[in-house]
């Protein structure tokens, strides 16, 4: 580290130099577990690592989907949970939890809720508290959504876990658009669940054309893929203004964008309203895998990726 790295680290706790940090979700070692309690102080009553999915971040709306019975049973019963990041026996985050709607799939119940507080270990409580400050006075790019008090810690706290950077395509059948997204999850073999943002172009033309294509990425396309983040509030456009695959889709024959590992085409049933978001519940009507063993491309969150850091674990990470 340079002599301005080590001070930047004294003062703020960091000395990685972007907030979300691309990788391979293939080659992501030693995950933090995540589980869920009725309070802090309860014991843990199930495991959601594979079964939770991130749905939005004002506020944050996490999904519990397809849980036995048993945890259905007890979900039910209960308004508020926590959920719990682990790092092997220790938990170093929570995010406590109020349920704001449940909906039935293929008959078991998906549980939605939205966070009310978040707590982490990530950096220090005097780190945390001169990065708080120093967001005060960053000036706002155009575009971003403010994160008040504890809210953006909140956010920190779900990019714990890598969340997968997909691409939707949809067409009218002569024009296009096509925009990332990371809010979005398959619940089982048949429903597709993602949410978008609330008066974006990007929604309106998915509530519109009621069918997407939903692409995993390469890693190798990581750039590519934030560039097109502008495209949430495009309107939609010719073939030639994107970077396009030799193959369209089976089922819906929309275009595939270069790079993409495996997709899904999406025909939208349901949706409801958590915040800016509009989360979207959709019926799977085909799914395709293009490449064997490729990297797919996630990212994780510039906090928690320096605690992983400072503790040696392994992380190859990409910066933009």
């Amino acid at each position: 580290m340079t002599i301005r790295d080590e001070l930047k680290k004294v003062i703020t706790g960091l000395t990685i130099p972007q907030e979300y940090l691309c990788l391979a979700l293939e080659d992501f070692t030693d995950p933090l577990k995540i589980s869920v309690s009725p309070d802090k102080g309860s014991t843990v009553f199930a495991d959601v690592t594979s079964n939770h999915l991130f749905l939005g971040y004002k506020p944050v709306v996490i999904g519990i989907y397809n849980p036995d019975e048993t945890t259905s049973i007890a979900l039910s019963g209960l308004s508020t949970v926590v959920l719990n990041f682990h790092y092997r026996t220790n938990r170093i985050a929570s995010l406590s939890l109020t349920l704001v709607d449940t909906r039935l799939l293929d008959g078991k119940k998906i549980f939605l809720y939205k966070a009310v507080q978040g707590d982490h270990e990530f950096l220090n409580t005097f780190h945390r508290f001169i990065n708080h400050y120093r967001l005060k006075f960053r000036k706002q790019e155009l575009g971003n959504v403010d994160l008040p008090g504890n809210l953006i810690d909140q956010v920190r706290i779900a990019y714990a876990v890598p969340r997968i950077i997909g691409l939707i395509t949809l067409s009218d059948g002569s024009k296009m658009n096509m925009f990332p997204t990371d809010l979005h999850g398959p619940v089982n073999d048949r429903f597709y669940i993602g949410s978008l943002r609330i008066g974006g172009k990007a929604n309106e033309q998915v509530e519109v054309l009621r069918k997407v294509v939903l692409a995993q990425m390469s890693l190798s396309t990581y750039k590519e893929v934030y560039r097109l983040g502008k495209n949430h509030m495009r309107d939609l456009a010719g073939r030639g203004q994107f970077t396009l695959h030799d193959q369209n889709s089976d089922a819906f024959d929309f275009p595939l964008p270069a790079g993409v590992l495996r997709y899904w085409e999406l025909s939208l049933m349901d949706s409801c309203d958590i915040g800016i978001h509009r989360v979207h519940m959709y019926r799977i009507i085909n799914f395709k895998r293009l490449v064997e063993n490729g990297k797919t491309l996630a990212h994780i969150h510039q906090y928690y990726a320096q605690w992983r850091q400072d503790r040696k674990i392994p992380t190859q990470l990409l910066l933009r």
